[in-house]
């Protein structure tokens, strides 16, 4: 009985830490030589690890956001729970672009 007691209490503690982190990513996409904002391209932002999809604890699962930028060049991926995601972007003209990424950054296509 103490262990399950003890298992339920590590959880909503790992519920609470996660809950607490979620964190809204900002990504804008801008034109290495101009530096204007490149509108429509295609951006993937991923991560892997424990959180909440659907409002349910989950682990060991990938979350995925896409969305094409706005006219800004921006998009917005919310409920990522890491200071760092996985980014590509694709945009006709520019060369693909994919790494690690902070959270609030500015990505700029060739």
């Amino acid at each position: 009985m103490s262990l399950i007691l003890a298992i339920i209490c590590i959880v909503i503690f790992i519920m609470t830490i996660n809950s607490a982190a979620k964190q809204v990513v900002e990504v804008k996409i801008v034109d290495y030589h101009t530096l204007k904002p490149i509108k429509n391209a295609q951006v993937l932002v991923a991560q892997s690890g424990i959180g909440f999809i659907g409002g349910r604890f989950v682990w060991g699962q990938y979350y995925k956001y896409t969305a094409a930028a706005n006219s800004d060049g921006t998009i917005h991926a919310k409920n990522l729970s890491d200071d760092s995601v996985f980014i590509r972007v694709d945009h006709n003209g520019y060369i693909s672009l994919l790494g690690t990424y902070p959270i609030k950054t500015i990505i700029t296509l060739k």
